[in-house]
């Protein structure tokens, strides 16, 4: 299970940004695409 504090701090990153780069992000942090994805949401 992805660690929860990453997700979050992945979900700030995206929020802060115009248009949200989820592969870039989720590659930042470690994370799954998806997942993040459907987080955000």
């Amino acid at each position: 299970m992805p660690n929860e504090e990453a997700i979050q701090s992945a979900i700030d990153v995206l929020k802060s940004q115009e248009v949200p780069k989820y592969a870039a992000v989720a590659k930042e942090f470690n994370l799954n695409r998806v997942t993040l994805m459907r987080r955000f949401k």
